[in-house]
């Protein structure tokens, strides 16, 4: 999943609405850590991350949430040191 032009807001929507609903099909399948890489995606372009985290965080089981919070925090890591 790429992540779209974030100044075309419809793109943007549209990818957030796919990688939840991706993300959402993956976690009834059991597959968590594949579902927790479209989340993050979701999360990473999503205009309001911490009431997203907040649904997330009521929704998710708590293995699968700290997962996802791993994975923020490795994005954000990789994002800092990029020069």
């Amino acid at each position: 999943s790429r992540i779209p032009d974030l100044t075309d807001t419809a793109a943007v929507q549209k990818f957030f609405l796919e990688e939840v609903q991706i993300g959402e099909d993956l976690l009834t399948k059991g597959e968590y850590e594949s579902a927790v890489k479209h989340l993050t995606n979701a999360v990473a372009v999503c205009g309001q991350p911490q009431q997203l985290l907040q649904v997330f965080k009521q929704t998710l089981p708590p293995a699968v949430f700290q997962m996802l919070i791993d994975n923020i925090n490795q994005m954000k890591d990789v994002t800092h040191k990029v020069p």
